[in-house]
């Protein structure tokens, strides 16, 4: 660190412009470098005493320690009070009664070392307290459907700063089991859908640490979807549904496996609210995802002989639905729901 020049009347400030000069790891946080005095009377006969800190920022690792340095001298010799210590940010840095500073996590703090005489005298110190390691993590933000796993990259890079055979072990914690899990090897299982926060930190320094925003989602890749609406004849084409409907159609949709359990599930077609068609389905043939296709062809003139029109003219809503158990989610958490369902409007006009 640098010698800075006191200012009458004030602790002096580090000159504009001047880099924080950079502090062996452990070694002390401060020197006795310029001068922030203040004088009292103690009422217990102690004489004016004098208090004098570092006046320049200070620079500790986290996870590491070092101490502040001070000197009182009182007029005539006398022995002086013991010092009280307080820091600005106690998440950043700790100082004890003896003046030994603690790192935390990064950032810049201000440590005041006190006499506790009838006006007290007081000497501040800056404080910056810098990580060991720059953690970077990979993937961020992570976004994962429901059961897929995803693998978290980290690194920890050293700095000009880093103690010798400073720990690089990381923890990683999660804001919400039920949504994010942490497996072996950096490993993160979605569970049911929500949102979590995924935190990795340095073992050794808690305080050093980067948070990664969860989002567990169905993709929408996934969804079931209305592919198309098709007429009848040797050569269906898509229907115009802005235009009336008459006869039969075809209904094409579309989802993928992946939302498909071990249990299968069905498809259920409705117009106008009436079942029309049911189509099942088995677990996935591959175990995982990949594109399907189901059909169903509904007659919309068809009539009942006592009731006539099975389906009324006019505006009537064409329904597909995805309709699956309810998927079982980890140890302890609630099941979660996948089933979807789209709409369509139409017109039927039949004579």
């Amino acid at each position: 660190m640098r010698r800075a020049r006191p200012t009458a009347g004030r602790p002096a400030s580090r000159a504009a412009g001047r880099p924080v000069r950079r502090a062996a790891p452990g070694a002390a946080v401060g020197a006795a470098l310029g001068a922030a005095l203040a004088a009292c009377g103690d009422p217990a006969g102690v004489g004016p005493c004098a208090v004098t800190l570092s006046d320049e920022a200070a620079v500790l690792v986290a996870g590491t320690s070092g101490r502040a340095p001070a000197q009182v001298v009182c007029a005539g010799g006398d022995t002086p009070p013991a010092l009280r210590w307080t820091s600005s940010d106690t998440s950043i840095a700790t100082v004890d009664s003896t003046g030994r500073v603690t790192g935390h996590a990064p950032g810049q703090v201000r440590l005041v070392a006190t006499l506790p005489t009838r006006t007290p005298a007081r000497a501040e110190l800056a404080l910056q307290v810098v990580p060991p390691y720059v953690l970077v993590v990979t993937p961020s933000p992570l976004v994962l459907a429901p059961r897929q796993r995803a693998v978290l990259n980290v690194s920890a890079i050293p700095t000009p700063l880093t103690p010798p055979g400073f720990s690089r072990v990381v923890e990683a914690f999660t804001s919400d089991s039920c949504v994010a899990r942490l497996e072996g090897a950096g490993t993160v299982a979605a569970g049911v859908p929500g949102s979590a926060t995924l935190t990795v930190r340095l073992r050794d320094a808690p305080g050093v640490r980067v948070a990664v925003p969860t989002v567990v989602q169905v993709p929408r890749g996934w969804r079931l979807a209305i592919a198309t609406v098709l007429g009848a004849g040797p050569s269906p084409a898509p229907l115009d549904l802005t235009q009336p409907v008459r006869g039969t159609i075809t209904v094409v949709a579309g989802f993928d496996y992946a939302q498909v359990g071990p249990d299968g599930g069905r498809v259920e077609f409705r117009l106008g609210g009436q079942l029309v068609g049911t189509t099942l389905l088995g677990a996935s043939p591959t175990g995982g995802s990949g594109p399907v296709v189901v059909s169903r062809t509904i007659d919309t003139a068809a009539r009942d002989p006592i009731l006539g029109p099975r389906f009324a003219n006019g505006p009537q809503q064409l329904e597909v639905a995805l309709v699956l158990p309810p998927v079982a989610g980890f140890p302890g958490c609630p099941a979660f729901d996948l089933s979807d369902r789209t709409t369509l409007p139409l017109t039927l006009a039949n004579p």
